[in-house]
């Protein structure tokens, strides 16, 4: 059961309640949105009934009253509430989507400190204050966005002074990192995104769990994670994120190449060609080049294939 702060307003002045709530939800979920969200509202009871048409409304989001809504699981989630924080589960007006349609990306209505002033697709987006804000209200006039794609790019005008802030990339953090004078601008805080390297159980030979322990454990990570990623980052332990779960969840497997190889060869994998599928990012591939060195010192040889 959730209790709705009172007189939270839409940047269009009306005020939000608990049915703005199961609208914005089912929103996400209904199969016209084509959303590639629903998963983070997939666990509320009723909602593959209502995703597949079978419902009307999802069962588990009940409007109480104007400012109380409840929301049912099917069976217990911890990440649930973490889930709810992200930008899927953000609250919009129905008047609005409804007015614009397909046009209500390029034309945002919410709750928020800022509204949008101008938007110029890869150019720039502008946003104004908002006074009407129910918290405290910004206390700059705006934010101007520049979207420039090139990283080069974007440090030279940002040590121009033509941009405020930058999210360094990460060919710049370690200049940046050993600069006395910048070391102490750097900002970071844990994120949720988890890089992993994803196997199609369901073709020889990965159709082997032993395999693919194996391969996990020829695959040095804390040494890519000191190396290409400078430490900006956690070792993971499982698919959710250390930041969604209340559980300790242990590293099933360490890095240890010799037993991987002694597995490859008593199980006559040596020799396995695999296919490498990743993105053209310069990081995501000299990643996948150095797993590549790693496993074939394991005897396991893999073929990278960009994709765009």
């Amino acid at each position: 059961m959730f209790a709705l702060k009172k007189k939270v307003a839409f940047s269009n002045g009306r005020f939000v309640g608990a049915a703005d709530f199961k609208y914005s939800f089912e929103r996400v979920l209904r199969p016209s949105t084509r959303s590639t969200n629903t998963w983070v509202f997939e666990k509320i009871a009723g909602a593959d009934e209502f995703m597949a048409g079978r419902a009307a409304e999802v069962r588990g989001i009940r409007v109480i009253d104007e400012y109380t809504l409840g929301i049912e699981l099917e069976k217990p989630f911890a990440p649930f509430l973490n889930l709810l924080t992200m930008t899927a589960a953000y609250v919009v007006p129905v008047e609005e989507t409804e007015r614009w349609g397909k046009d209500f990306s390029s034309r945002p209505v919410g709750t928020g400190p800022f509204t949008v002033k101008e938007w110029s697709p890869n150019r720039m987006i502008q946003l104004d204050r908002r006074d009407g804000y129910f918290g405290r209200c910004a206390k700059v006039a705006g934010i101007l966005y520049r979207i420039i794609p090139e990283d080069l790019t974007a440090v030279v005008e940002f040590e121009l002074g033509n941009i405020d802030v930058l999210t360094l990339p990460a060919s710049e953090y370690s200049r940046y990192r050993d600069d006395v004078r910048r070391s102490a601008y750097i900002s970071s805080l844990e994120g949720l995104n988890t890089y992993y390297l994803g196997f199609n159980c369901g073709r020889p030979s990965l159709d082997d769990a032993g395999l693919r322990q194996a391969l996990f454990s020829a695959i040095d990570r804390e040494k890519i994670l000191g190396t290409i990623y400078e430490k900006r980052g956690r070792l993971a332990a499982g698919p959710v994120p250390d930041r969604l779960r209340r559980w300790k969840k242990p590293v099933s497997a360490r890095f240890d190449p010799g037993t991987a190889k002694t597995f490859i060869q008593k199980k006559g994998y040596e020799g396995v060609k695999l296919r490498f599928f990743v993105t053209a990012d310069q990081e995501v591939v000299d990643i996948a080049e150095v797993i590549q060195s790693y496993l074939r010192d394991a005897g396991i040889a893999v073929e990278i294939r960009q994709l765009e």
